[in-house]
């Protein structure tokens, strides 16, 4: 399916939108010292705006592991985001003990 600009730019409204409540939710989850489930939503708030940024430069997969690598690959290792912010993502998915398949790239490779 191609989507129109205008479709785009909708769903990445949308995957934003979903971001910010993941992270609301999660400040909700901290608050009410549910911690676990509160890295669950601060994984997805990630998922979520790595989703609109995959929108926005036309990359497409309906995998969580080929989202983070291309991620990695596009922005971490091109060093377009500052290299310190790529573990961030293998942490979490770590601490939701999401399986191995979710994350491609080692924590060595950022």
């Amino acid at each position: 399916m191609t989507l129109t600009d205008e479709d785009r730019e909708i769903l990445i409204k949308h995957r934003t939108s979903q971001a910010y409540e993941a992270v609301e939710d999660a400040q909700f989850m901290i608050d009410s010292d549910k911690l676990k489930l509160a890295v669950n939503r601060i994984y997805y708030g990630m998922f979520y705006v790595l989703s609109a940024l995959a929108l926005k430069y036309k990359f497409k997969t309906s995998k969580h592991k080929e989202l983070i690598g291309w991620f990695n690959k596009t922005f971490i290792k091109e060093r377009l985001i500052d290299r310190k912010y790529g573990p961030i993502i293998y942490l979490v998915v770590k601490s939701c003990h999401f399986p191995a398949e979710y994350f491609s790239a080692s924590l060595e490779t950022l």
